[in-house]
């Protein structure tokens, strides 16, 4: 029997030389208005208000506050920043030595004429990720790069590092069809959005988002999906592909994880030979999981997720279930997969197998 286990990956990203779509100018305000509209139910329907076994995000009390941080950036208005592509006439002086690549100014499409291709990356802070690309993108394949911080890197560093300089680089707020008008009003007319890649784990849920109401759900964008999110939902996801998955249950009361388990074969004797996993349905690597001989320990680690902050969640939600799995032994084979897009970049995908 073979078990896979998918590992949660870092990155929601589409390749920016997709298919030819239809592109959001100023003068198709009525059009885009339609659009978003349909894109926010869109949204509406796919993240849904949490049932029985997914995460809700979006508690009342925590949307509550994001959106009076909001009221306390209102004077800054949200901007595309927008690095334009450098070419190789523009590498180099007329010494031909390197410029200094902060010095050098790209004609905006206005001025040139020509339209320009862009991609959007969110949250690209690491030389090896997300500035590696940007840098790729704007000297390998002549695109734009637009930069944006999703709402939990933005909360972080207003809340957590007390910094200001930034919000002007957050995202719009998508539940407001005219904040996302007027970000997108204030993109030049030639500049066309052809896909997202997000470099945080934190921001993946923003970039789907952004995807559909920026218009790229569905032919250069597959929507929102909560499964890459929820460790239960993806088990689900497997499992529904025909393949072997552990036995599993989101519990909201540890009455509930306490009945699961037993039926595993877990008991209050620490010398049973059943072991059992508990873990939050959202989270990050193997933070808070645990591996479980007996009930005691069972209780101790729920107590511990149930109500503990959802990993990346920019509302700062809390786990309302938890997860309860069966524990499976055997050789495990773990390896990393090329996903290669047409005219981009390779993005690794970590699988793990058990045989």
């Amino acid at each position: 029997m073979v078990f896979i286990i998918l590992c949660s990956s870092a990155t929601g990203s589409s390749g920016w030389s997709l298919p030819k779509r239809i592109n959001i100018h100023r003068k198709d305000t009525h059009q885009y208005q339609l659009q978003l509209s349909l894109n926010k139910n869109l949204l509406h329907d796919i993240r849904g208000g949490g049932d029985d076994d997914t995460i809700d995000n979006d508690n009342d009390d925590a949307k509550d506050a994001m959106n009076e941080l909001r009221k306390q950036w209102s004077s800054i208005q949200a901007t595309p920043s927008i690095s334009y592509p450098v070419t190789k006439d523009d590498m180099f002086s007329d010494q031909n030595t390197l410029a200094n690549l902060d010095d050098i100014r790209k004609p905006t499409p206005e001025e040139t004429g020509q339209r320009t291709k862009a991609i959007i990356i969110m949250d690209g802070f690491s030389p090896y990720h997300g500035e590696y690309l940007s840098h790729a993108v704007r000297h390998v394949y002549g695109a734009a790069v637009i930069h944006i911080l999703s709402d939990f890197m933005t909360r972080f560093l207003y809340q957590v590092e007390g910094q200001t300089n930034h919000l002007s680089s957050r995202m719009p707020d998508f539940d407001s069809a005219e904040d996302v008008e007027k970000w997108l009003s204030l993109l030049p007319s030639n500049i066309e959005i052809v896909g997202t890649y997000c470099e945080s784990d934190s921001g993946l849920d923003d970039a789907e988002r952004l995807g559909v109401a920026f218009w790229l759900y569905p032919h250069c964008h597959d929507g929102v999906n909560k499964a890459r999110r929820d460790k239960y939902l993806m088990n689900q996801v497997v499992g529904d592909a025909g393949l072997d998955v552990v036995k599993q249950q989101s519990c909201e009361t540890l009455e509930e994880a306490e009945d699961f388990a037993r039926g595993l074969g877990l008991s209050e004797d620490s010398d049973s030979s059943t072991l059992v996993v508990v873990k939050p349905l959202r989270g990050v690597a193997s933070d808070d999981v645990f591996l479980c001989q007996d009930l005691p320990s069972l209780r101790k680690a729920f107590t511990k997720i149930l109500h503990s902050p959802i990993f990346g969640s920019s509302t700062a939600a809390k786990h309302e279930k938890v997860l309860i799995q069966e524990f499976i032994t055997g050789d495990e084979y773990a390896g990393k997969f090329n996903v290669k897009y047409l005219r981009s970049e390779c993005f690794i995908w970590p699988l793990c197998i058990f045989i």
